[in-house]
């Protein structure tokens, strides 16, 4: 489709120009007739249905992507960080998240995140204050130590089972 052009209002230079209002409106007339709302509208009509199609054909190149993409397999059960940390917690024994780290394998930036967001939520470990820092005795010793509950326990027993 053309574009759309300006009306153009010609007149003689060398005579002075004045002001007259019938040319002006019919050039006005002319332009909208030239470019009317029908047209307008259809046009408009022709632009949406061609970005309704380049959507259409984004959202199928996305899911044909992400569709053939490989999943990640979650651990089975026995090798997740949680039952390598509760395999290395003997029951009874207070841990410092380093002592846990170096016992397990597991990272040390791994071990206090699931400590804090899986175990102890669920109740298989419990934390308290080491006496010897809260003391001032021992002003390295770690802040929080961590020991395995009963449900721990139990769990600890299923994860070695299942190693």
């Amino acid at each position: 489709m053309p574009k759309r052009r300006k009306a153009k209002i010609l007149w003689d230079i060398s005579q002075p120009w004045e002001v007259n209002i019938a040319t002006l409106i019919e050039a006005q007339r002319a332009q909208r007739d030239d470019w009317s709302a029908t047209r307008r509208f259809e046009q408009a009509a022709k632009v949406e249905a061609v970005h309704r199609k380049r959507r259409r054909a984004a959202s199928r190149r996305w899911a044909a992507k992400h569709d053939a993409r490989p999943r990640r397999v979650p651990p089975a059960p026995g090798r997740r960080r949680r039952d390598q940390i509760l395999r290395a917690m003997v029951p009874g024994e207070w841990y410092a998240v380093p002592d846990i780290a170096a016992a397990s394998g597991v990272p040390y930036r791994s071990v206090q995140p699931t400590l804090y967001q899986r175990l102890w939520p669920e109740g298989l470990v419990e934390r308290a204050q080491d006496e010897a820092w809260r003391a001032g005795v021992m002003p390295r010793a770690p802040q929080v130590l961590w020991r395995l509950t009963v449900a721990g326990e139990a769990a600890r027993e299923l994860a070695v089972v299942l190693e």
